[in-house]
């Protein structure tokens, strides 16, 4: 079945580690729009912070931003679709977070903004992650009550570990994967968890039937555990090559590392079925 979608991870995919997208990838962009290819960006980044670079990249149509928590369009910000943590999924993820001593991060306003209880429980990802956005400082009870489309925690594996098992039968997806932070570890390995309405591939699934896109004729790239529900939704699934290997599934291609312009080589030799160098 021929693509007829592309959806694609924004950070470690088509930007590299500079900040910056390569000609050669924006070139491949510009294809699929040439070859009436959608392209739907798949990021965890929230709007505000996603749409400078989807703007820049002079992309149009729909993106999923917040790891899923918002389908937004591009050209207007408007959010299409969203998805809203069941009052005890939330309230059991803010209690299993705090119980771990860490700082429960709840996303509000489809994940644009964030409530955070006293400082004294912040990480220091935490408190790097509060510097780039909007928190407002509340109560337990307050966080427990919200509507959200999700619930991070950033922090020592350890703790993030124990979270993670007290999550265990929310009615949420989890995710854990290596926090953008990765600082005050204390010699361990600093990760996220996200509990999480809706994650990359159930958003992307709920936009496909809409645009009655089979899933088999969607091609995603990705570089994350948070991409891998997307991954494994779609009929041609690429990793790219700097992904941890635990990531791999059977089946999926795997392109060269970001910094080599994997995202471009997926596009072209797995997309639009350009000539391209073979991967290392």
């Amino acid at each position: 079945m021929s693509v007829r979608l592309l959806a694609v991870d924004l950070d470690g995919t088509l930007v590299r580690g500079d900040r910056t997208v390569s000609d050669r990838t924006r070139a491949a962009l510009t294809g699929c729009d040439d070859a009436g290819i959608r392209v739907v960006v798949v990021t965890a980044r929230r709007w505000l912070a996603a749409a400078p670079v989807l703007r820049n990249l002079g992309l149009q149509g729909m993106a999923i931003v917040a790891g899923g928590g918002a389908v937004r369009d591009i050209a207007s910000g408007r959010v299409t679709m969203s998805g809203v943590l069941r009052g005890d999924a939330l309230a059991g993820a803010v209690d299993a977070i705090l119980a771990s001593g860490l700082q429960p991060m709840v996303a509000v306003d489809h994940g644009e903004h964030y409530l955070a209880g006293h400082p004294r429980h912040d990480s220091s990802a935490t408190a790097r992650q509060f510097a780039r956005g909007r928190v407002t400082r509340t109560t337990v009870d307050a966080m427990r009550r919200a509507v959200a489309a999700r619930v991070l925690a950033m922090g020592p594996a350890s703790r993030i570990a124990a979270a993670a098992r007290r999550c265990v039968g929310l009615p949420c997806h989890l995710i854990i994967q290596d926090c953008i932070h990765r600082v005050g570890g204390g010699g361990e390995r600093v990760l996220e968890l996200h509990a999480a309405a809706e994650n990359k591939g159930t958003s992307l699934r709920r936009l496909c039937r809409q645009l009655r896109v089979p899933m088999g004729a969607v091609a995603a790239v990705g570089d994350a555990p948070s991409d891998l529900p997307m991954l494994e939704a779609v009929g041609t699934a690429v990793l790219m090559g700097q992904a941890e290997a635990g990531l791999r599934r059977r089946g999926m291609a795997i392109a060269p590392a970001v910094d080599a312009d994997g995202a471009a080589w997926a596009i072209e030799r797995l997309v639009l079925c350009a000539a391209a160098p073979q991967a290392a």
